[in-house]
């Protein structure tokens, strides 16, 4: 009966430092999964303004409309929809502010913030996907 006690309590502290370790190896990267998988779903990542192509004159034209915004934490992601083309930002307490004409924002400083993508021809709905796949 003891060492049945004593297995018990031995296989409840594997339990919880296991679940410790887990917990300490995993971090939350939430640029680096959102990055992944707009690269896995064939979505554009943006770094400046050529990556915006045809979005430009729709950014310029101030055309663009909000469907969606996201947080966790600090992080706040913003889905906005042209008529050909899906735009997708992640922002953090670092990035520029998002009041204001971020779509001009955008277009002018993309490397600033910490994730900016394109989907063109969003048929598949991928950066939608992404958001939902990351959990918000």
């Amino acid at each position: 009966m003891k060492l049945a006690g004593a297995l018990i309590a031995f296989a409840s502290l594997a339990t919880v430092i296991a679940f410790i370790a887990a917990l300490s190896g995993s971090k939350d990267d939430l640029p680096g999964d959102l990055r992944s998988c707009v690269k896995r779903g064939d979505a554009v990542i943006v770094h400046g303004q050529a990556n915006l192509g045809a979005a430009r004159q729709e950014i310029r034209a101030k055309s663009l409309t909000k469907l969606r915004t996201a947080r966790r934490g600090d992080d706040t992601i913003i889905l906005m929809a042209g008529q050909r083309f899906r735009l997708m930002v992640l922002a953090n307490d670092t990035s520029p502010t998002l009041a204001g004409d971020l779509p001009k924002r955008l277009y002018e400083h993309a490397d600033e913030f910490p994730l900016v993508a394109i989907e063109v021809d969003p048929i598949k709905g991928v950066l939608g996907d992404c958001i939902g796949i990351v959990g918000l």
